[in-house]
């Protein structure tokens, strides 16, 4: 007759033990999984978010009042320094020129929406249907926050109002 095992059961055998140890493995898996959705919860949830949100908020308000301004340098000097290292300020003031010159000034925001994603650096993306002195147009930004301070890395403006799709549930101010 054939065997298993040579010589006498181990103490691990005679007490199942190896059904014990597979349920500490399952339960320390099933522990790092929860830590991992827990961890990835907190990346769009965690604290800072409202603030991070009211900051994106009052940067895209003082974007708008130097937009009115014609304040284009001042505008480009704001925007992060990555934006900055693709787009040189005459680029940037001649495509913001053209922006205004087909919008106007910006006279009020009707509806907006921010989402701010905590990882792995935190960054907002805004979806705003603004009212200009020529229609009605819809801007989308995203901005790098750092230290408190929200950074211009994207924009564009489409005429027109055109909803974000549904990840935007949620997110209307």
């Amino acid at each position: 007759m054939l065997s298993h095992t040579v010589g006498k059961a181990g103490p691990f055998q005679r007490r199942g033990y190896p059904l014990l140890i597979a349920r500490w493995i399952s339960l320390l898996g099933s522990v790092a999984l929860v830590c991992v959705l827990c961890q990835s919860c907190k990346l769009t949830l965690g604290p800072g978010t409202e603030d991070d949100k009211k900051t994106v908020e009052r940067a895209i308000e003082e974007f708008h009042q130097r937009y009115n301004s014609l304040q284009y340098e001042e505008l480009y000097q704001d925007c992060d320094v990555n934006f900055r290292a693709t787009n040189t300020l005459e680029s940037f003031s001649e495509t913001t020129a053209k922006i205004h010159d087909q919008f106007g000034n910006v006279q009020g925001v009707t509806r907006s929406w921010v989402n701010v994603i905590a990882d792995p650096i935190p960054t907002a993306r805004a979806v705003y249907h603004t009212r200009f002195e020529k229609g009605d147009a819809t801007e989308m930004s995203t901005w790098n926050l750092y230290r408190g301070k929200a950074t211009l890395l994207y924009y564009q403006v489409y005429p027109g109002t055109i909803a974000p799709g549904s990840d935007a549930k949620g997110l209307e101010r």
